[in-house]
């Protein structure tokens, strides 16, 4: 202190006790050094004494607080651990929260495993965006004494405020007649390009609302979804969210057609005399049918084997030709396949015959060679027996060597009465399929 006269002495008291003396120098002024204190808050006076031994009174005192102990560590942690897992040091929000500060002091952090220290203000501060190690990150306060706490040391700490791309997703399987028209019957989207330990979304409404997807895919329910519907996104494991990548317009239809009427053999194909009887001697025979929707595909089975498709036309019909058939019996069914690959079950069969073998030639015989000789072919009786049909074959027979023919009937036909030259008598068969034998030619005749 000050304002003392030189010589005197000035006595230094701590709550009323003298701890020490100095001699006022030539300009006024003195310095004491007490013993050690324990920490309190002490009340500090001084008196002085001149050199006859008058002490003045003691000044007024000065309230001086002794403390030695460090404060506290201060508390030290994330504002928000943002993403996922909640508490992986992995954030999107590099803010630290202090507390635990004494009252007046100042706190310090550092960033480099306190090689530096700056100046916090506040209870807070904020880690720029990198990767911490464990250590990196300390924290520590100085009372109002200089008292230096134990710094917090906190762990790693990753603040990442970088938005991850989008990711990939596509159909599945564009199942159906085409595969890359969005058209199709399964509703698995494939979702790829996710971070490591990220989260993903799916929007089905253009990114209004949002499902947690889980593993690599979902699956879309049936239905029509316009372009830029399906969504998806994806969340790091700091809570940073992407954009969203979307797919086209989608048609999840997973509805198989009706199940198709039986096919028919086309007339032309229907061989023979009959053009309903389903007997061919056509061996790549045609069917058609009808009642299906218009782009949809048939599919014809030639016992239960694919073999031919045809696109359905505007009005509902198909028509298929099949590859060479080897003669058999045939069960021959349709199924209609739609846009989206759904496959309709198929129709019942339609038993076909494909017969490409011409008959055997029927055998030919007078009923009754009349006359003196039995076997000169004159007769009275111009009866022709016919013999060796097929079942359900139709025969001709010609009087004029084949120019023209006349359809048999039953089991013979009458010649008039006339003299018939050798081969001019003539008799084929035509089978169901419409094959026809070689002729059966008689030798001449004379009918009187």
């Amino acid at each position: 202190g000050g304002g003392g006269t030189a010589g005197d002495t000035a006595t230094l008291y701590i709550d009323g006790v003298a701890s020490g003396t100095a001699t006022v120098d030539g300009s006024g002024n003195w310095t004491i050094t007490t013993g050690q204190l324990a920490d309190d808050v002490y009340d500090v006076t001084v008196s002085f004494t001149d050199t006859a031994g008058n002490e003045s009174a003691q000044s007024t005192a000065l309230e001086v607080t002794v403390d030695t102990s460090a404060p506290a560590a201060p508390s030290a942690t994330l504002n928000t651990d943002s993403g996922s897992v909640g508490n992986d040091s992995v954030t999107n929000n590099g803010q630290i929260d202090v507390g635990n500060l004494e009252n007046n002091a100042t706190w310090q952090y550092s960033t480099d495993g306190g090689q530096t220290w700056n100046t916090g203000t506040g209870t807070s501060f904020t880690l720029s965006e990198a990767t911490y190690a464990a250590s990196a990150v300390r924290i520590r306060q100085t009372d109002v004494a200089g008292n230096v706490s134990s710094e917090t040391v906190m762990g790693s700490i990753n603040v990442d405020q970088t938005n991850p791309p989008a990711p990939t997703l596509a159909l599945a399987a564009d199942t159906g007649s085409s595969n890359s028209d969005g058209i199709t019957s399964n509703g698995q989207v494939n979702v790829t390009g996710l971070e490591a330990n990220s989260s993903w979304q799916y929007s089905t409404d253009s990114g209004q609302t949002w499902n947690t997807g889980t593993g690599s895919s979902f699956t879309l329910a049936e239905g029509t979804y316009a372009n830029g519907a399906v969504q998806v996104r994806q969340t790091d494991l700091a809570g940073n969210t992407g954009s969203p990548a979307s797919l086209g317009a989608l048609t999840i239809d997973s509805s198989a057609p009706s199940t198709p009427a039986a096919p028919d053999l086309t007339d032309a194909s229907d061989t023979g005399p009959s053009n309903t009887d389903n007997y061919t001697s056509d061996n790549t025979p045609t069917f058609t049918g009808g009642g299906g929707t218009a782009g949809d595909t048939a599919t014809l089975y030639i016992d239960g084997v694919a073999s031919g498709t045809a696109t359905i036309d505007s009005n509902g019909n198909w028509t298929i030709t099949t590859g060479q058939l080897a003669d058999d019996v045939y069960d021959v069914t349709v199924s209609f396949t739609d846009t989206a690959g759904n496959e309709s079950a198929q129709s019942t069969a339609l038993e076909v015959t494909v017969d490409t073998s011409a008959p055997a030639a029927p055998s030919a015989t007078l009923n009754t060679d009349s006359g003196s000789a039995g076997n000169d072919s004159v007769t009275n009786n111009g009866q022709i027996d016919v013999g060796n049909l097929e079942t359900n074959a139709t025969w001709q027979y010609s009087t004029d060597g084949g120019q023209t023919w006349n359809t048999g009937t039953g089991s013979s036909f009458t010649l008039s009465e006339a003299t018939y030259a050798a081969s001019a008598v003539r008799i084929r068969q035509t089978d169901v399929a419409g094959n026809v034998s070689s002729e059966t030619v008689m030798g001449s005749i004379n009918v009187d």
